[in-house]
């Protein structure tokens, strides 16, 4: 892998490369010794994992300065604005302001505006703080839904395939099931019940 990198990066011929984040975060400094040259576009799948601009893979991206950034994802808002904000920021820094600036700006505004109890005046900010920030991310955000793929691409098929798990698979996957009813047991509530699924599928 080392000299796979290397050589994109000495060999001007070699002009595409591509790497796990994972692998991009581990040899980042590689990147950063022809910081000025090493890079004209990056392209990010799965651009959601940079949700948290303080993670280490998000923080070893965004030392990397690379003016044409285009991030590749089917769910950019997953859970709030502040992850969507990340994303954003990252493609074009500053274009929301600073994190605090979104957070009193947007943020606030339009979470307030959708509670129950809002009052008309809160609704009316939140809508027109939504408005506003669509116009700005509209800008640079394009979007495709499952419909117009669907004309493009052929018919999606599903085969489920059943295998035995392997006796250290069975042995690990009955440690995680004892281990989340003791769990249950103790406290009476499931608790990281999204991780312990994330878990089992990966094991």
């Amino acid at each position: 892998m080392i000299r796979g990198i290397k050589n994109f990066l000495c060999i001007d011929r070699i002009k595409l490369l591509i790497l796990s984040y994972e692998t991009f975060r581990r040899y980042v400094e590689l990147f950063l010794e022809k910081a000025d040259t090493c890079c004209d576009l990056l392209i990010l799948d799965e651009a959601h994992r940079l949700k948290n601009n303080a993670t280490a893979t998000s923080i070893a991206l965004a030392s990397l300065p690379c003016k044409r950034r285009v991030l590749l994802s089917g769910t950019p808002l997953q859970n709030d604005l502040e992850e969507f904000f990340a994303i954003v920021n990252f493609t074009n820094p500053g274009i929301l302001g600073t994190q605090s600036h979104f957070r009193r700006h947007f943020q606030a505004p339009i979470l307030t505006g959708r509670e129950p109890d809002s009052t008309d005046k809160e609704e009316l900010l939140g809508k027109q703080r939504s408005k506003d920030l669509s116009d700005v991310v509209n800008g640079f955000i394009l979007r495709r839904s499952n419909e117009l793929n669907r004309k493009h691409l052929p018919e999606k098929i599903v085969n489920v395939v059943c295998i035995k798990l392997t006796p250290l698979q069975q042995t690990i996957y009955q440690h995680m099931l004892t281990a989340k009813q003791v769990n249950l047991q103790q406290t009476g509530t499931h608790s990281r019940t999204l991780q312990s699924i994330n878990a089992l599928k990966k094991l």
